[in-house]
């Protein structure tokens, strides 16, 4: 088995961002590419969309301009997307993590 093909969406967009340098500007078609399940009938978004906008409430992406975004941190090959999705959903947890951050 390809060792791409096995990563879960996830992994490839954290590969993604972690790839790039702080500030630069990503694209919203950009990471399209990552997203291994398609959107379910009726519903809004993708996966990647999902974890994308995690990425961005707790603060490792700012939107720049409509579908780019501008990276300000990389994502921590321990942090899981369960952790993320913790943080970014829990207004006392995202206050810790925005406390505990320092730019690499």
């Amino acid at each position: 088995m390809d060792f791409l093909n096995s990563m879960t969406t996830w992994d490839k967009l954290k590969n993604y961002i972690n790839d790039k340098s702080i500030g630069d500007i990503i694209h919203r078609k950009e990471l399209l590419q990552y997203n291994i399940t398609p959107p379910m009938p009726g519903t809004h978004g993708t996966t990647v969309d999902k974890y994308r906008r995690c990425l961005e409430l707790i603060g490792i992406l700012e939107k720049h301009k409509l579908g780019q975004y501008k990276i300000l941190y990389h994502i921590k090959d321990t942090v899981s997307l369960s952790f993320i999705k913790k943080i970014a959903y829990s207004r006392s947890y995202r206050q810790w993590f925005n406390d505990i951050k320092v730019e690499e």
